[in-house]
């Protein structure tokens, strides 16, 4: 028999290309919300891989203040001082000492004590150029207020120190006791390279915290070997004169020095 052919009428027709474009418009917008979810995927490894930099460059900035202890690269003395030694006399002033050969003049009145300035250490290390980040990282470690750390963060300052209320008593007369650094100070003097004073230094058992300071310095804590002069008399003392304070005796060396220090002049 003959075969029937079967015609698709106009709307069926029409139906179905509908039907592809349809589709054709589904796989599109898929396509692109695939390819709008990789750009996304591809941003967030970026953002990831810029935190992961951050924090390396934090741990990094962390692990240097630690190596540096908070005290630009000096060691701090025993006690937990902060880098820098205590300041003499714990806080209060001492009373003043009475006058050699007062000749019956009354004793002098100790002044009030001046109330401890808690900032004082860190007044020394902004003294002593130590970085800003530095003195930061050391008065976390002491405790400071968030409020006044924030103040020094912004405008590089302390609060002002607290007033004494009187007037500061008078540095007591005591002589001084040699330091044992006479004779390093002759060798600077004498243009001795620093290698040869730090190597002698050792030797004689100096402090390690000033044989440090020494190498980042190129200075010697200030001292001498004679007696220190006697306090001045509080309310003008009677008209005396100031007594002349004593001549520091001059460092000795012996002969085996003296030409270990020709040889290293010479150098």
């Amino acid at each position: 028999g003959a075969s029937k052919e079967t015609y698709l009428s106009f709307k069926q027709l029409q139906h179905l290309l509908k039907t592809q474009a349809v589709e054709e418009e589904k796989e599109k917008a898929e396509r692109q919300k695939t390819d709008q979810n990789a750009q996304k995927l591809e941003e967030e490894r970026k953002k990831v891989s810029e935190l992961e930099k951050q924090v390396q460059d934090l741990q990094s900035t962390m692990a240097t203040l630690k190596a540096g202890g908070g005290g630009g690269g000096l060691p701090p003395p025993s006690g937990g001082g902060g880098g820098l030694p205590p300041p003499p006399g714990g806080g209060g002033l001492p009373a003043p000492a009475p006058i050699p050969g007062g000749g019956g003049l009354p004793a002098p009145v100790p002044a009030a004590a001046a109330a401890p300035d808690e900032y004082a250490k860190f007044r020394k290390m902004l003294k002593m150029n130590i970085p800003k980040p530095a003195v930061l990282n050391k008065m976390k470690q002491s405790g400071v207020s968030q409020s006044v750390m924030q103040k020094f963060e912004l405008t590089g300052k302390l609060p002002d120190p607290p007033a004494g209320g009187a007037t500061a008593a008078p540095v007591p007369a005591a002589a001084s006791k040699p330091d044992g650094l006479d004779k390093f100070r002759k060798m600077i003097k004498m243009n001795i390279p620093k290698a040869a004073v730090v190597n002698k230094m050792k030797q004689s058992g100096i402090d390690t915290a000033i044989i440090q300071k020494y190498e980042l310095t190129g200075q010697l804590p200030a001292g001498g070997g004679g007696g220190a002069a006697p306090a001045p008399v509080p309310g003008g003392g009677g008209g005396l004169p100031p007594p002349i304070p004593p001549k520091a005796a001059a460092p000795t060396f012996t002969k085996e020095e003296e030409l270990k220090l020709t040889k290293y002049k010479k150098m």
